[in-house]
């Protein structure tokens, strides 16, 4: 066994990495942490200007709750969200198997069009006659259809499947599989960490929609998430609740920070659990055919 020994360079440059990885770290969550400590204070610590509760309350998370705007808000993009990632993931695993196959017709012409995509865009008005053509406006579809595909995953995914050994196909094609049951019981097990990683590209975007419901939904009650935090950013919704209880109420600021909270959570609940894919992920469009 070779015994290496780090020279004194070497360690001075890694500390100062260290220290300074620690600084930019420390930038970014100070933000963070300064909204989940006011989302936890009360009144009278605001009052005083305590960054740090002596005592933790949740009355701004109640109050986020019984908010109609932000509660039905938070619910429809948890639809969307769930049922939107679901459906791009079943469409892209498809699309893109269907574009690994070398049997395909017509299979390089067809990837120059998944590619064109990426390059040549229609504009927001095409995009809006068609949704209206597709009688989607003011729906929560029009959230999930117009984007359920993105063409820069499918490239991703296909270059991944091109990695699967072709043997492994031809076995089953040898035990009767057809088509289908090679992508499900084949293909799909053994692409466990691009899905993942996709699931959270989808996901994530699905749960920030801003944009699209506010050129597509027109119907209060049907606003995802982001666009009623935007509007509590804006104007003081408390006034939206019993007027009876507004003395009990956490102020605006433990309100709105309680809410910036709840917009960060599901993405943090999530990540931990596929950031080890996420060297995988990154690896996906070095294949080339």
């Amino acid at each position: 066994m070779v015994n290496y020994r780090r020279s004194i360079p070497s360690r001075i440059f890694d500390t100062a990495n260290v220290c300074f990885l620690i600084v930019v770290s420390s930038t970014s969550l100070l933000p963070f942490i300064y909204l989940l400590l006011t989302s936890f204070s009360t009144n009278q610590e605001i009052d005083r200007g305590a960054l740090v509760p002596s005592s933790f309350s949740i009355d701004a998370y109640r109050a986020a709750f019984a908010t109609p705007l932000l509660s039905n808000g938070f619910l429809i993009s948890a639809f969307v969200t769930l049922a939107g990632t679901s459906i791009s993931i079943a469409l892209t695993t498809m699309m893109a198997y269907a574009l690994s196959r070398k049997e395909l017709p017509m299979r390089r012409a067809l990837l120059f069009l998944v590619v064109l995509t990426m390059m040549v865009n229609a504009g927001i008005i095409p995009l809006y006659l068609v949704v209206r053509s597709l009688k989607l406006v003011d729906s929560i579809w029009s959230l999930i259809l117009p984007s359920c595909i993105g063409a820069f995953n499918v490239i991703l995914m296909r270059n991944f499947f091109l990695t699967i050994p072709d043997e492994l196909e031809d076995a089953a094609r040898l035990d009767g599989c057809s088509d289908l049951e090679v992508l499900v019981r084949i293909v799909v097990p053994l692409s466990g960490p691009a899905l993942a990683v996709f699931v959270l590209f989808y996901g994530v975007n699905y749960w920030n929609t801003y944009f699209s419901a506010i050129m597509f939904i027109n119907d209060p009650a049907k606003m995802p998430f982001q666009v009623a935090l935007r509007q509590l950013l804006a104007v003081d919704q408390l006034q939206e609740l019993d007027i009876a209880r507004l003395s009990q109420l956490p102020y605006p600021q433990a309100l709105r920070a309680a809410a910036l909270v709840l917009s960060a959570l599901p993405v943090l609940a999530v990540y931990p659990w596929v950031q080890r894919y996420f060297t995988t992920g990154l690896l996906l469009g070095g294949i080339k055919e």
